[in-house]
């Protein structure tokens, strides 16, 4: 998957919508982030990614900063 990406295409591919939003609110919070990028990976890529580095720094950050949680809440996600 692209490592780099521009504020525009992080808007167009990674913004959440309410809805998305909505239901990763309901999920535990130490799996909010984890269920979001895994949502919008398959929804871009066609598959859930393999592993966490398939999906770049800036785009965890991104989707983390939408859901206002921690981006080290990941490390305890397989």
């Amino acid at each position: 998957m692209k490592q780099l990406w521009s504020p525009h295409e992080l808007d167009s591919f990674w913004l959440l919508t309410d809805e998305e939003i909505e239901i990763c609110t309901g999920a535990y919070s130490t799996n909010r982030l984890a269920f979001a990028l895994q949502l919008k990976y398959l929804e871009h890529e066609g598959r859930f990614p393999r592993h966490k580095g398939e999906i770049s720094a800036k785009v965890i950050s991104y989707v983390a900063k939408q859901l206002d949680a921690a981006v080290d809440s990941l490390n305890d996600y397989d």
